[in-house]
């Protein structure tokens, strides 16, 4: 099982690669003698690449009992080692004895939110969930 990253994450990173190409392509032409304003394109390449990654690449897989969340580096937590999960504002943090994996829900696909809600629960372990706070207007 696969859950992709949103689009929001994807058109962000694309969009912040964009603005800082310009910047750095203006900068350059601009002061070309500055090496400083060549960390306008290294930042630029970063966002795009990240972009592109997110775009091919699958935010979390489940395989093998195992749960791996992508990125830069990846992180892998065999579910049989789970011993609580937690839930706070969306984000679900998964514990083993000695690691913790946080999944950020704003970064997963919305339409496969409900298949990692599902997942989460079928995990046999307690559920921590904190509950909304209840705020008193006066």
């Amino acid at each position: 099982m696969t859950i992709r990253y949103s689009k929001k994450a994807f058109r962000r990173d694309l969009i912040l690669g964009s603005v800082f190409l310009i910047f750095g392509i203006f900068f350059i032409a601009e002061e070309p003698d500055n090496v400083i304003r060549y960390g306008f394109l290294v930042v630029s390449l970063l966002h795009l690449i990240s972009g592109l990654y997110q775009l091919k690449m699958p935010y979390l897989k489940l395989e093998n009992g195992k749960i791996t969340k992508g990125g830069l580096i990846s992180k892998s937590i065999p579910l049989s080692e789970v011993v609580r999960i937690r839930k706070f504002a969306g984000d679900y943090t998964l514990y083993t004895s000695d690691k913790k994996l946080k999944i950020n829900s704003e970064l997963v696909n919305k339409t496969e939110l409900n298949r990692l809600d599902e997942l989460m629960r079928s995990i046999d372990v307690p559920l921590d969930e904190t509950p909304p706070k209840d705020y008193k207007h006066s």
